[in-house]
């Protein structure tokens, strides 16, 4: 949408780098990053996002487990939350991804994750993987461009898709 609107040019690379403020590493203005968060908002953009390779597939079989509880936490708190609510709400029953405890937003995973007592927590940002993994005896990051090669938790652990995370926590269970 920024390139668009704005006549920048943004990359891929850009858009995937750890940590990223379009506005503090000068990509964009502080005005065009809120109105660019305001077009992703209107077109529905996570709504309309596809799901990573296999995901689908993989969370059907953990949700369908008896002993295992889904809770989605997202870092997405910086949205309207009723909307984005609504959209994952939709987009989880489009892809028929159905079974969950809880969806929550927040800007504070650690605290969540802390209070869940969870056993598994798959991540794809590191500085989140950073902040839960003392709450959590199992942290998978999602192999990524901007999460490759970099330092982990001792008890985080690269994973390249969702195989091989649902792979490993079989090991576990």
């Amino acid at each position: 949408h920024a390139n668009e609107t704005f006549g920048t040019s943004i990359t891929v690379e850009d858009m995937t780098a750890r940590d990223v403020k379009f506005e503090s590493v000068g990509l964009l203005t502080t005005e065009q990053a809120l109105h660019t968060k305001a077009l992703d908002e209107s077109k529905l953009t996570f709504r309309t996002m596809p799901m990573y390779d296999d995901a689908k597939e993989i969370l059907q079989k953990i949700l369908s487990a008896d002993d295992l509880s889904v809770f989605f936490i997202s870092n997405r708190d910086n949205y309207d939350h009723d909307q984005m609510l609504q959209h994952t709400v939709d987009w989880l029953d489009d892809n028929q991804i159905n079974g969950y405890e809880d969806i929550v937003f927040t800007n504070k995973k650690d605290e969540h994750a802390e209070r869940l007592k969870l056993d598994y927590f798959i991540e794809d940002n590191l500085k989140e993987t950073n902040r839960v993994a003392p709450y959590v005896e199992h942290v998978f990051v999602l192999e990524r461009p901007w999460t490759k090669n970099q330092p982990l938790p001792t008890n985080a652990k690269f994973v390249r898709d969702w195989h091989e995370f649902y792979e490993i926590i079989g090991r576990y269970a």
